[in-house]
């Protein structure tokens, strides 16, 4: 299991396959591989975990489902899979729906990280390229080396061998992300909040929110491009409308 900090030469061959969440960091990465490899094959996997928020879900899953028909019509060799994993109670379970003792994940640790990275390990071949969209300001982003220890004990069982895990956002920015979104106007295919309180309406309040809101200001007072500038203030200016909209109700 190897970790790189940058994409891969087409030279080293093997799949490319990227945990696609419909998020800003991972919409950039699968843009730029098609940008770099635009005749080879796009692997993007969906991981839904049963404990995601589930406005959230509809939310990322339409920005995937809109990004990929984006790609799909410029005729860019993409193949997007869903896996999901859920819940159920069997009726006799239905009177305990509400009991706190319920077999149920247990929140910190970055749960969502843990399950798509070891999820993920049982579909990979030897010399398959792992992308990842963490960036720098992200809370998990100091558990990547155990991730590594971790996968390696997993791969060895599966006898997996010469597995690359790239994760080429993790010296930037979201002011770099966002950025780049807006170069490539691809910015309108993404989703970013954590716990909306209605399909594609961010709650402008979590931290992923928050990180957004920070980054689209200093984009708005100084960025150099007079066009990214005037973009990043809109998006401002509206979540501005919309939090002081809400403190009034």
């Amino acid at each position: 299991m190897n970790l790189s900090t940058d994409y891969h030469d087409i030279q080293e061959g093997g799949r490319i396959i990227l945990l696609y969440s419909g998020g800003t960091d991972s919409s950039l990465i699968l843009y730029e591989l098609t940008k770099r490899f635009p005749n080879l094959l796009i692997h993007t996997v969906s991981l839904n975990p049963p404990f995601l928020h589930e406005i959230k879900y509809e939310s990322e899953l339409k920005a995937r489902r809109t990004f990929i028909k984006y790609l799909l019509d410029q005729e860019y060799p993409i193949r997007h899979q869903e896996i999901s994993i859920r819940h159920n109670l069997i009726p006799e379970m239905e009177p305990y729906r509400g009991d706190a003792r319920i077999f149920n994940v247990e929140f910190g640790g970055c749960p969502q990280a843990v399950y798509w990275l070891s999820t993920l390990l049982i579909y990979l071949k030897s010399g398959d390229h792992l992308y990842y969209g963490l960036l720098g300001i992200d809370d998990n982003t100091w558990c990547v080396p155990y991730y590594i220890e971790g996968m390696k004990y997993f791969l060895k069982t599966l006898d997996r061998k010469d597995i690359s895990l790239h994760v080429p956002l993790i010296y930037r920015s979201k002011d770099y992300v966002i950025q780049k979104l807006f170069e490539y106007d691809i910015y309108d295919y993404t989703w970013h909040c954590e716990t909306p309180y209605e399909e594609n309406v961010p709650c402008l309040e979590c931290k992923p929110c928050m990180d957004h809101l920070k980054a689209l200001a200093g984009m708005a007072e100084f960025h150099e491009d007079i066009e990214i500038q005037k973009k990043a203030r809109e998006l401002v200016d509206k979540a501005k409308f919309v939090i002081a909209k809400r403190s009034a109700e």
